[in-house]
């Protein structure tokens, strides 16, 4: 009865999931674009001086397979006596629900099936691949935006797992009087999947990935 009392929280709520990167803008004049970005409201990728990820996926399937997938990330970090760090990087599906019944004839509606997972992975220009599983095709790496991008496809059915790794070099040495900067990048519409850090056999943090986030990781 009283609209002006749900302008605050609206504009709460509005604020929350441009943060959450659920809301993104593009505007045709640049200054306000520029505006934009600069407020990390247009799904940017970011230059970052440091460890970078962002993993970004899409269903090339016709189903929302995405609904109902469970998604976790471990980044596991071994850093040799000389600074060398090799990373892995491990994702984790989990589809807990039985699949729909996709029969159009019958008219139903087919929103639960096999997940046709595109991946690409963007990390530190100059990264290495060192090793790979879980890919159903050969993966790819190209540069991209200021980064290399590591690119497999795997499928996740329902009432199935599947499990994507990769194992690469990071193009720098950890400098030991400094702890390792790394920046996180969230997929825009992804929400709260878990994110593990791990260096050197020791869990450092785990959190879900609501924003983009920024962490210094002491190895």
């Amino acid at each position: 009865s009283s609209p002006k009392l749900y302008w605050g929280p609206l504009f709460q709520d509005l604020f929350a999931k441009v943060s959450e990167k659920h809301v993104l803008f593009y505007l045709y004049n640049k200054d306000a674009q520029d505006g934009i970005e600069a407020l990390n409201a247009a799904g940017r990728i970011k230059s970052y001086e440091g460890d970078y990820l962002h993993i970004n996926e899409a269903n090339f399937g016709g189903a929302k397979s995405n609904l109902f997938v469970k998604e976790s990330v471990v980044v596991n970090y071994d850093v040799a006596e000389d600074g060398t760090i090799n990373k892995k990087l491990t994702i984790n599906y989990t589809n807990p629900f039985p699949p729909s019944d996709c029969n159009l004839e019958r008219g139903n509606l087919c929103i639960n099936a096999i997940l046709r997972n595109w991946i690409r992975i963007y990390v530190p220009q100059g990264s290495k691949l060192i090793d790979s599983k879980g890919s159903e095709v050969t993966i790819s790496s190209y540069e991209e935006l200021g980064k290399t991008v590591f690119e497999g496809f795997l499928t996740v059915r329902p009432k199935g797992v599947a499990t994507f790794s990769i194992s690469y070099h990071l193009p720098f040495k950890l400098n030991k009087a400094s702890p390792l900067p790394m920046l996180i990048q969230k997929q825009p519409g992804t929400d709260n999947n878990s994110y593990t850090i791990i260096a050197n056999g020791k869990e450092i943090e785990k959190f879900p990935l609501l924003t983009d986030k920024e962490i210094k990781i002491r190895l």
